[in-house]
């Protein structure tokens, strides 16, 4: 995702989610990540959905839905209905794509929609849980889309969010990491605990998952040989839209930041009150 120079002007909040929306729809990012855009794969994401108690009663949305696979997961391994949201058209045409193929009789417990978190098309207190993966980094205004997941929770509904965290890092540093929204956008995990209790929910538990980015660190490094030739291929494209140096540089400071136990991955739950 290409940002702006420190001469230009900063991007709106609009601008910045178009600029997400496109990087993720990137053919070359799925070469890198494969079919699960979050730390941790379906084993976490198992993990949130116990955590948030989901069954076959409930009803789920998941905030940041990208290709479906999680949202899919989920009702085959819960039995759960859900609604999947994510800004991207490609990406929600992709998840539409692949819940067609997958889940044939089952297809009409899913659904995926074009959204913006910040702005959910949804009646207060329809669902029984809500979780996001790697996503709640990403929006420019945190507080605006766990208070839209507050709202459309039920009462004594519940929240269950994985994401990227940064703790003690410079703004120096930060900045290096620019092209990859996720992690310039990345709070504490005190940070997020202290965000979704201050909406009002109550139970709040945060819960340190570094460890998955750990293995998503020694899983690129085994792959770096793949990654270098992707790189080339990226560097010698007329028509690519990744910055090939700023890819290099980022993935030089993420390393930095992983071996000095900065960069981590948190999940977060919470109730929401009756």
């Amino acid at each position: 995702m290409n940002q702006s120079s420190p001469t230009e002007e900063p991007l709106s909040c609009v601008q910045l989610k178009k600029s997400t929306a496109r990087f993720y729809e990137n053919s070359f990012f799925e070469l890198i990540i494969k079919d699960v855009l979050h730390p941790g794969g379906l084993e976490l994401t198992e993990r949130l959905a116990a955590l948030a108690e989901i069954d076959e009663n409930s009803t789920v949305l998941d905030i940041a839905s990208g290709k479906g696979t999680s949202a899919i997961f989920l009702v085959k391994n819960f039995d759960c209905n859900i609604v999947g949201v994510d800004l991207s058209k490609g990406i929600v045409k992709k998840a539409i794509d692949l819940a067609n193929t997958e889940m044939l009789s089952d297809r009409d417990k899913v659904s995926f929609k074009v959204s913006d978190a910040e702005k959910l098309p949804f009646k207060n207190g329809i669902f029984d849980a809500v979780i996001s993966e790697c996503a709640l980094c990403l929006f420019p205004n945190k507080k605006s889309a766990l208070t839209e997941m507050y709202r459309v929770l039920k009462d004594d509904g519940r929240i269950a969010l994985s994401d990227v965290t940064l703790e003690n890092t410079s703004r120096e540093l930060r900045n290096k990491l620019l092209f990859f929204g996720c992690l310039t956008g990345a709070e504490s995990l005190g940070v997020l605990q202290n965000m979704i209790e201050g909406i009002g929910f109550v139970d709040v538990n945060a819960i340190d998952s570094s460890q998955v980015v750990v293995d998503l660190y020694k899983s690129v490094k085994r792959r770096s040989s793949l990654l270098k030739y992707l790189l080339k291929v990226v560097g010698n494209s007329k028509n690519g839209d990744v910055n090939v140096k700023n890819l290099v540089e980022f993935g030089k400071t993420a390393e930095q930041l992983i071996l000095e136990g900065k960069l981590g991955y948190g999940i977060v739950t919470g109730k929401k009150t009756g």
